[in-house]
């Protein structure tokens, strides 16, 4: 006997494959919807360092953030107001911004920390002429 046609067992397990093939096709173009990459770029010329910041996303057009002249890239834990998850973020200071950019975020803490590190080897130690990181 089966849930959705009392004679033909078949049937049952036919429907039973298409809904979870269907579900597990919209859970992939969510998935799918919501990935991106970040571009951060930066050069050094006569006036100082300028980064490039470019967030592009699926569907939709990418966001460019310019900064002049970063001093340093810092690291702040926060907390998951729902969940209470702590995660860290990335964020970048300025010398005549008060306010920072958030570079990158997440919850892999040591990935956060190696971004923070290449950008920071970039601005406070190396005379490479440009630099360039996607995550």
């Amino acid at each position: 006997m089966g849930l959705f046609h009392k004679e033909n067992v078949f049937l049952d397990n036919l429907i039973a494959i298409l809904l979870l093939c269907g579900i597990w096709s919209i859970f992939l173009l969510v998935l799918w919807l919501g990935t991106g990459y970040t571009d951060f770029s930066c050069f050094r010329s006569l006036e100082g360092v300028e980064c490039n910041l470019n967030r592009t996303y699926q569907l939709s057009q990418s966001s460019e953030i310019k900064i002049y002249n970063p001093i340093a890239v810092d690291i702040e834990d926060y907390k998951d107001p729902d969940t209470g998850t702590p995660f860290v973020k990335a964020v970048i200071r300025a010398k005549d911004v008060s306010s920072k950019v958030n570079i990158y975020s997440g919850y892999n803490f040591k990935e956060v920390y190696a971004v923070a590190k290449e950008i920071n080897d970039f601005l406070l130690s190396s005379n490479a002429p440009s630099f360039h990181k996607r995550f």
